[in-house]
């Protein structure tokens, strides 16, 4: 059911637009008002989906309106009724389909409140969608990238300064703070048109993004190497078995560069006691494979070489402990500090052995 409430004056015939709303048992008038600031209470304690208004709610109380819902970031849409007004009321064709395509709209958002969990990945491909398969779109790749770096972000405190140094750096300070909160609002209304809730994920007016009830595979690992001495075994590996890939995987934004190294960190310990765990019979195929995953995200981690090479030999497959040697000794000589001389006699004697 989609609650809605008018906004209009005393004076004015509301007959047409109650013929409207009354048409359409999807909705729920829960009421009308005359003056715009006395909806905003009403705003914060009853759940409302539709305002509807009429021409005499001028442009700069629609303004006002509009920014408050945007600021708290509430999911409401504003439906204009002047414009069926003018065109002779209820039975304009092309007014009435436009009503119906917002009902039809807002309804199908509701039906989905009992939805699937919100899922987010990070790893690998980013994915960020519903387990029934509806992924979130966003209008435009710069719209995107901030609700990534919002998203990347969400455990930090961050000011409108931060993200025009870290996404519109060079700008016009002005012209960044238009291109903020355009952005922002597009990535608002994004969210809301992909039937996102206000429990589920939400930005404030500070600019921070609020996690709720979502499944968000950074937070999974992140609570994981909190507790990776006392860890469940399944538990740890169907982590590491859902993890397909480097954190944001093939997306070059400037300000995750400094980050990535420290997220890999964690996965790869993880890995590693993975790895451990799965020496156990039950396991064993998966033990190589945690390893090399663990060494693709960052091939200089010496531990995990170390443990790849002692699997390799420890299991007679010396060509592929020669061969991964190789392949860390071909990273590190390309890399002229990354190793010192004694590392790279104790791998040299590996593969002459």
């Amino acid at each position: 059911m989609i609650n809605a409430i008018l906004l209009k004056k005393k004076s004015n015939n509301d007959y047409e637009v109650k013929k409207l709303l009354s048409s359409d048992k999807r909705i729920n008038v829960i009421g009308s008002f005359d003056r715009y600031d006395k909806l905003v209470g009403v705003l914060e304690n009853i759940y409302i989906s539709l305002i509807v208004v009429d021409s005499s709610i001028t442009l700069a109380q629609r303004a006002v309106l509009k920014s408050y819902i945007e600021k708290k970031n509430l999911i409401v849409e504003i439906f204009d009724y002047s414009a069926i007004e003018e065109e002779n009321g209820f039975n304009s064709k092309r007014s009435y389909s436009e009503f119906t395509q917002l009902i039809d709209k807002m309804t199908n958002i509701i039906e989905h409140s009992d939805k699937k969990n919100l899922v987010i990945n990070l790893f690998g491909e980013v994915m960020i969608g519903y387990e029934d398969g509806r992924v979130l779109e966003f209008s435009s790749k710069k719209s995107e990238e901030l609700f990534l770096y919002l998203l990347h972000n969400h455990t930090k405190k961050l000011t409108k300064d931060m993200i025009i140094n870290d996404l519109w750096n060079g700008y016009d300070y002005e012209i960044a703070l238009r291109q903020l909160y355009n952005n922002i609002y597009v990535v608002r209304k994004d969210l809301k048109d992909s039937g996102v809730s206000r429990e589920e994920l939400l930005i404030d007016e500070n600019y921070h993004l609020v996690l709720g009830d979502v499944n968000f595979d950074v937070e999974t690992i992140n609570n994981l190497y909190n507790k990776l001495d006392t860890v469940n075994t399944d538990e740890l590996i169907s982590l590491c078995d859902s993890i397909v890939g480097p954190y944001m995987n093939d997306l070059e934004y400037e300000w995750l560069s400094t980050d990535k190294s420290e997220i890999h960190d964690k996965l790869i310990r993880i890995l590693v006691k993975s790895a451990h765990i799965s020496s156990e019979k039950e396991y064993m195929l998966k033990h190589e494979s945690y390893l090399l995953r663990a060494y693709d995200l960052d091939p200089s981690y010496e531990e995990v070489t170390d443990y790849l090479v002692a699997y390799y030999i420890g299991s007679d497959q010396l060509k592929k402990a020669l061969a991964h040697y190789r392949k860390y000794n071909d990273y590190i000589n390309g890399k002229s500090s990354a190793v010192d001389g004694e590392e790279k006699n104790r791998y040299k004697q590996i593969a002459d052995d």
